[in-house]
């Protein structure tokens, strides 16, 4: 007995380790899926029509209230937004019967006669009034719509973004909850609120536009106040559906079956652009060339990333369209060297290019001491570097330390995280006035070629080899979260970031 609570005291210690942080939350590692299918019920075992998942008592169920991370992952459920997402971040219309781009203008057409889960029609206004909820500070979904300048009715079945300024993929951001104006605690999703007290459980809507749901007719909602327990509840069975964004360094085996979810974050290699050293594109060149992507998705996350050789998300339509791959290059990195005029013949003693006049060609990179997956990245890109010939000096502090020497720009490269929007809206990175435009340096092609991608009068395909010429950043890979099942219980979950539970009806 001794053995087996000090064994889950270790798998508890290595999920609590952590090192959080706006700009580039914590990495974590999960095991591959097991291909297993769920077991006919017996005596032992529940009937695989009703799923227990936690959420939080103590917090709201409602979209523009709620702030527990659990009951957010239920708002999808109860709540259908215009449109979703998959995994390749294509949209799926939901509410939305049609939805048409023009200039700086979205029309959305709502699907006719679907009623909230209590009869009522949901119509424009539901709309326009959800849109404004998010638009409206304090809730979980502010920021998604910050380009929105106005939206409203047209009519009783036709809403009007009106943008600040293009953005032919505003679509992709359409994916918030739509409430009723009247009741904002009436949704009209797949599953709808039951039951009072500690006895809450989610019922299939038999009013739901899609029809007749799946195999899951019950979600039991079992009350878990503490977010850090959740794996220790799954291998109970006590609840037998978790969803993590591995930004905790999960260590551990969480189910008996774990499936990947694809994350908007960004893992990325910033430059220093001022330093006269780096201010040439082509050197920023030798270090992208430098990059082993692959190898560092495998190894310092597991395999839980994907190698990012566009500042895009891998799994995006668009980006699996171009079929682009680079591996790492360090013969042509060196023929770069030579262009910019470092001799591999006047290499130092110890093998290292030299800056005439200064000496060993050396790096500072800048990193979060309390994040291994970018310290373990850190530790590689020396070890490379250092094969090719250029000194890497790795400074690591603690997250606030992180933060104000890049907000000094005291670094000559650093390693962080972003959370893109699911617009793939890189903007805030591409110049020096921008909250992330550390390091950057201005370069008004780059920026009218950002413009002209956001507007669609520039295809991906053109705007990456531009973004190529220039490398304001270096991106390293996407980050993958997982979802979980308890043992004895698997179904082929197509989980999005924003619906952990996207094709629930079909399972």
């Amino acid at each position: 007995m001794m053995k087996r609570f000090l064994a889950l005291l270790l798998a508890l210690a290595a999920l609590f380790c952590s090192g959080c942080m706006p700009l580039e939350p914590p990495n974590a590692s999960q095991d591959e899926p097991q291909q297993s299918q769920p077991q006919e019920p017996t005596e032992s075992a529940p009937a695989f029509d009703r799923l227990k998942i936690a959420y939080n008592s103590a917090n709201p169920l409602e979209p523009y209230s709620a702030s527990s991370t659990m009951n957010l992952n239920l708002i999808p459920l109860m709540y259908d937004p215009l449109v979703k997402l998959d995994q390749n971040y294509e949209v799926h219309k939901v509410l939305a019967e049609e939805i048409r781009m023009t200039g700086d203008q979205c029309i959305v057409t709502v699907r006719s006669g679907v009623t909230f889960s209590d009869g009522a029609p949901l119509t424009a206004d539901d709309v326009v009034y959800s849109a404004q909820q998010v638009l409206a500070p304090g809730n979980s979904y502010s920021g998604l719509l910050s380009n929105v300048k106005e939206v409203a009715a047209v009519d009783s079945r036709t809403v009007q973004f009106t943008l600040n300024t293009p953005d032919r993929l505003f679509a992709n951001l359409l994916t918030f909850p739509i409430v009723a104006q009247e009741r904002p605690g009436v949704g009209s999703g797949r599953y709808v609120l039951a039951g009072s007290g500690e006895n809450l459980h989610l019922e299939q809507n038999p009013l739901w536009y899609g029809g007749t749901g799946g195999r899951i007719k019950t979600i039991e909602l079992i009350n878990q106040l503490d977010q850090d327990t959740l794996i220790y509840s799954l291998k109970l069975g006590t609840i037998n559906y978790v969803y993590s964004d591995l930004a905790d360094n999960e260590t551990a085996t969480i189910g008996s079956s774990t499936q990947l979810v694809p994350l908007n974050n960004l893992v990325y290699l910033g430059v220093n652009s001022t330093k006269a050293v780096l201010a040439d594109a082509r050197m920023r060149k030798v270090l992208d060339l430098c990059l082993d992507r692959a190898g560092l998705a495998e190894s310092a996350y597991a395999a839980r990333a994907l190698p990012a050789y566009t500042p895009f998300q891998p799994n995006f339509i668009e980006v699996q369209a171009l079929d682009l791959t680079q591996p790492q290059d360090l013969t042509a990195a060196a023929l770069l060297m030579e262009q910019l005029g470092y001799s591999a013949e006047r290499k130092d003693a110890e093998g290292y290019y030299v800056i005439p006049g200064r000496g060993r060609f050396t790096l500072r990179l800048l990193v979060n001491a309390e994040n291994s997956g970018r310290l373990q990245i850190a530790t590689e890109l020396q070890r490379t570097l250092r094969e090719f010939g250029i000194e890497l000096v790795i400074d690591s502090k603690k997250y606030e330390d992180y933060q104000n020497a890049l907000t000094k720009w005291d670094f000559d490269l650093y390693l962080a995280e972003v959370k893109l929007y699911d617009n793939m809206d890189i903007s805030r990175m591409l110049s020096p006035a921008e909250k992330l435009g550390f390091g950057v340096t201005e370069n008004e092609t780059l920026l009218a070629a950002n413009a002209a991608f956001r507007s669609g009068a520039m295809g991906m395909e053109e705007f990456v080899q531009e973004f190529g010429r220039n490398l304001p950043f270096l991106p390293i890979l996407y980050r993958s979260g997982t979802v979980s099942f308890s043992r004895g219980w698997y179904f082929e979950s197509l989980a999005t970031e924003q619906d952990i539970f996207y094709n629930i009806e079909n399972w």
